[in-house]
């Protein structure tokens, strides 16, 4: 089977290195999406053979990686392993990859088995399962010993490692850009199963991830992505009936409570500024990550999408 991995990078240049010289792999596609470090030119120096392709900007994580599939396509590929730049893998996870896909035609795609990098001992998470009474994924395999395994039939994969078959983006297309960041493994696994493809995790396709180090911008940015994320998720992927039950009784309450923190936070920051109250910082924290939430809420619902506030 002929395999790709597609490398995402932004200005991550030394996690991405850390990641290639992990692999023993001869087809490697390295998107660089936009970076401003000189991650392309230290790539280029150490590992001269790898196609490197430049996006120009940050197109996100779905449309920057949807840049290194097309590619993959192009050039034969079967499958695509989209890969994390912020891992190391073991030597022989990508062929554990491709031997289950060869023993297993009626899986469209698979999670790998990723450990945390810095506690070996521990998984990051196999993937997740929709739960629709608080709109949101249970994680299953968070922070659990390594060894750990599961019956429980996944609606997502962990985004960190997806070994996906090559009839599976002729069915159903690419990653969905607009989500950009958050959200984006979830609605391509949860297209691939209604399209017919079984979901499965690889157990012996062993990578090591350093979690969350391929996302740079903080607490405030990560509740905005996620926030407009899970919006564009449900629009996309529950019925009309689900969708007005999830904003009644989840999405509205939740939408006023942020709303109410905001206000009482703020007014609580403008009467310690007249006292020359000392120490804000958490306060003004607070109020910036109940500001990002707002925003991503807002952005969603008059369809902004792209690369989101500075």
């Amino acid at each position: 089977m002929k395999a790709f991995v597609v490398i995402l990078n932004w200005n991550g240049k030394q996690d991405t290195l850390d990641c290639l010289q992990s692999l023993s792999h001869s087809d490697i596609i390295v998107v660089d999406n936009g970076s401003e470090d000189d991650s392309v030119s230290e790539i280029q120096k150490h590992y001269p053979y790898i196609q490197i392709v430049q996006t120009g900007s940050n197109l996100g994580y779905a449309g920057g990686n949807n840049i290194g599939i097309q590619k993959a396509l192009e050039q034969g590929a079967e499958a695509v392993l989209l890969l994390n730049n912020d891992t190391v893998v073991d030597p022989h996870c990508i062929q554990a990859f491709i031997k289950s896909a060869t023993q297993n035609p009626e899986i469209g795609l698979w999670g790998g088995y990723p450990l945390r990098l810095y506690d070996p001992s521990h998984l990051d998470h196999l993937g997740g399962v929709w739960n629709a009474e608080k709109g949101d994924f249970d994680l299953i395999g968070l922070n659990e010993k390594r060894g750990f395994q599961t019956d429980t039939p996944l609606d997502y994969v962990c985004g960190c490692s997806i070994f996906i078959r090559r009839e599976v983006f002729e069915k159903i297309g690419l990653l969905e850009p607009k989500f950009f960041l958050f959200w984006e493994e979830a609605d391509f696994s949860i297209r691939a199963k209604k399209a017919g493809f079984g979901i499965e995790v690889c157990y012996d396709a062993l990578l090591h991830h350093k979690v969350s180090a391929s996302f740079i911008g903080g607490g405030p940015h990560k509740k905005y992505f996620w926030w407009r994320g899970r919006l564009l998720w449900i629009e996309r992927n529950c019925s009309p009936e689900e969708k007005n039950r999830l904003f009644k009784k989840i999405i509205q309450p939740e939408l006023w409570h942020y709303k109410k923190l905001y206000w009482i936070k703020q007014v609580e920051l403008g009467i310690l500024k007249i006292l020359r109250a000392k120490n804000l910082s958490e306060k003004q924290r607070k109020i910036c990550q109940y500001s990002a939430v707002l925003k991503g809420i807002n952005d969603y619902l008059d369809e902004k999408f792209g690369a989101g506030p500075e």
